[in-house]
């Protein structure tokens, strides 16, 4: 159960963040994410309603169905140019 997790570091090795990583985690407000990391996993925030601003890092190619899912508050969402994919099913669902 992650409804108390408030911020996340992840660490700078970090290259894939898994699928559904940080599903339902309604309290997660900042994440800050390693520019090691080149893939996210489907609705890896999917349900983070106190989320509303996050950056993807700069080797990160798709962002996969759902990785933003039900993610409500999500006000700025900064997306490189390396990301060719952004797969947008899911994302207010």
């Amino acid at each position: 159960n992650c409804s108390g997790l408030v911020q996340v570091a992840l660490p700078q090795s970090l290259e894939t963040l898994g699928t559904g990583a940080f599903e339902n985690c309604s309290s997660l407000a900042a994440v800050s994410m390693p520019g090691a990391l080149e893939s996210l996993g489907a609705n890896a925030f999917a349900g983070c309603t106190a989320l509303k601003e996050i950056q993807i890092p700069h080797g990160v190619t798709k962002i996969p169905a759902g990785a933003f899912s039900k993610c409500n508050n999500l006000e700025i969402l900064f997306v490189p140019k390396s990301v060719t994919t952004f797969n947008t099913t899911g994302r207010n669902t």
